[in-house]
């Protein structure tokens, strides 16, 4: 029975940038999106046997993992010190809203939920993205910021 309760759902963890692809982070970008392609096609095959799949796609939060990235003169020039549209999301929030997707077993779960229209309208957001928020001037600075030692 597809959604039966006693069957655990399958989630895949993504990122924002499966559906906006940021300069410098090609790779990064590829392997996100092809984790939410692959959760979609997964769900088409296991809902068969009742198995739901869903993916996971926050926007930027810290860890102490990528702490010392996000720090970066190259990180902070390309996304303001993370203020306006590049604001972090507490950890916190995005354990809770994982959670939350589990339990009402959601194909996507966009985290903050403010960006929920973001995976339907890719092409669009990107283009936005990349004429308001990524301009040439900042993404060379900020290649120019990486390459420094």
């Amino acid at each position: 029975q597809a959604g039966n309760p006693a069957i655990e759902p399958l989630v895949a963890v993504s990122s924002m940038v499966a559906f906006i692809h940021p300069p410098l982070l090609a790779s990064y970008a590829a392997s996100k999106a092809a984790v939410a392609a692959m959760a979609d096609a997964v769900r088409l095959a296991m809902r068969a046997v009742g198995v739901t799949v869903g993916s996971v796609h926050p926007v930027i939060f810290r860890t102490p993992m990528i702490g010392d990235a996000l720090s970066s003169p190259a990180a902070v020039e390309l996304v303001k010190d993370f203020t306006g549209a590049f604001r972090t999301v507490e950890l916190e929030t995005v354990v809770d809203e994982i959670v939350r997707g589990i339990e009402r077993r959601a194909k996507r779960t966009v985290i903050p939920r403010q960006h929920r229209a973001t995976p339907l309208i890719p092409g669009v957001t990107q283009a936005l993205i990349e004429r308001l928020l990524f301009r040439p001037r900042t993404v060379a600075r900020a290649i120019e910021l990486g390459s420094e030692p």
